[in-house]
């Protein structure tokens, strides 16, 4: 599943690992170090239960290997970009319906950039400049296309902010239009880099804005009255990403030099009442870690390796959810295998299922 990211576009990578990780020296107080990496047996002691819940498989309802999942009420939201096709399901996993579908009609997608749940509302965000919004039940309600829109976009109020990362045509990686004009620029870029092609979400809801992950830099933002502000910024020691890759005036020679060294970029964040969870991908010539940190409200945050936490798809209160497929849910360790409470449901899992949705509850 690991098809995101500089993974997309470069097929090679490499690791070595370090216990700890190394912090940069001198580092101010406000950056967080990513150190004393502990193994995914460690992470089974903060985990109170799981429960599994295949979703069904049927012709109408099965997902490729991207897919991204919301919560919407009781219900799992899927959208699966690469085969143009959004579904929804009840709490039990349960087919109910399809959210639209492609096409180049006023009230269709061309593509699935990113999705965005709110209230009853499902908003799809189709490159290069359409928003098209439906029910729950699938059920069309509006169509507006803006200026062109960016790798993924989020609505708040009646303005839209779409991330450009580093495309040729702009200098901000970041604009907001309202209508039908920009508004107001972010992130300036000085130079044009090899861009991610990223399908994991980019914007992350809060209670009032959204944060924000910005390709290549170790930095959250969150949008403040308007204002894009640095929020948590993570210090990858040896593996942060040297600012002469910026240097370079080919996009390609750039990636040359990024893969032939260590590096580690942001690739998930979640944040509720109870806890902050990242999830961070650390790579080089030939292997990639994911690496999960935690912090529970307070200034220490407690890493683990998690070849899992490419699961991670949404935070609600003390429950994580994932998409296990069949390989996944075999690999599982036996101390997390131990937490499963309905352990009968794997029996129905086999290699031509679709998902399951693993709710992974917290202490």
């Amino acid at each position: 599943m690991l098809k995101r990211g500089i993974t997309q576009l470069f097929l090679f990578a490499s690791f070595f690992w370090l216990y700890p990780l190394s912090c940069t020296s001198g580092v101010g107080k406000d950056y967080i170090c990513m150190e004393y990496i502990e193994d995914s047996d460690n992470f089974s002691s903060k985990i109170d239960s799981i429960v599994l819940i295949p979703l069904s498989s049927d012709i109408l309802s099965l997902l490729g290997d991207e897919a991204e999942m919301h919560v919407l009420d009781n219900d799992f939201i899927l959208a699966d970009p690469k085969n143009k096709k959004i579904i929804r399901f009840d709490s039990n996993g349960n087919y109910l319906n399809s959210i639209g579908m492609a096409g180049r009609a006023f009230n269709e997608y061309y593509s699935i950039q990113n999705i965005q749940c709110s209230g009853d509302s499902i908003s799809v965000f189709s490159f290069p400049d359409k928003r098209i919004v439906y029910n729950k039940n699938g059920a069309f309600i509006s169509s507006e296309c803006y200026l062109p829109i960016g790798e993924q976009s989020y609505m708040l109020g009646d303005c839209l902010y779409t991330y450009n990362g580093y495309r040729r045509d702009t200098p901000y990686r970041m604009v907001a239009i309202k209508e039908g004009r920009i508004v107001q620029t972010y992130l300036k870029s000085v130079k044009y880099v090899m861009p991610l092609s990223r399908t994991e979400p980019i914007f992350i809801p809060n209670s009032k804005s959204f944060y924000l992950l910005d390709s290549y830099y170790p930095i959250i933002y969150t949008l403040e009255n308007e204002q894009l502000k640095e929020y948590l910024h993570f210090d990858f020691g040896h593996y942060r990403i040297q600012e002469g890759f910026f240097d370079f005036d080919d996009p390609m020679k750039g990636a040359e030099s990024l893969v032939s060294s260590d590096f580690a970029y942001i690739w998930r964040y979640f944040e509720n009442m109870e806890r902050k969870l990242v999830v961070i991908i650390v790579q080089s010539i030939n292997d990639v870690k994911y690496v999960c940190g935690i912090s529970g409200g307070k200034e220490s945050w407690e890493w683990y390796q998690l070849p899992f936490s490419e699961t991670f798809r949404y935070l609600k209160d003390n429950c994580l959810y994932c998409l296990w497929d069949y390989n996944q849910l075999q690999a599982i360790s036996p101390k997390m295998r131990s937490r499963i409470v309905n352990e009968n449901k794997s029996e129905q899992i086999g290699e031509n299922s679709n998902y399951v949705v693993a709710k992974i509850y917290l202490h």
